[in-house]
């Protein structure tokens, strides 16, 4: 929502970590490996990616190869 609440940015987190787990999964088997991802964010949106950090299941195979953050109020 771009609001200053720490409750809206995990829901976000929850939801950008399950639509990553959909592409993941249909790169996977549409071409028998994960996708390389490369994950660029702007302002709050680096909040969510933040708090995505925090929330992805230790024995998920999800993994950011890469993220730059720009302009995050952190």
């Amino acid at each position: 929502s771009g609001k200053l609440c720490f409750k809206e940015r995990k829901s976000a987190a929850k939801d950008l970590y399950n639509e990553l787990e959909k592409l993941y999964l249909a790169h996977k088997n549409m071409l028998g490996e994960g996708p390389i991802l490369r994950i660029i964010t702007h302002s709050h949106g680096g909040n969510v990616l933040l708090n995505l950090a925090k929330i992805i299941p230790e024995h998920s195979h999800l993994v950011i190869d890469e993220a730059i953050i720009l302009a995050c109020p952190v």
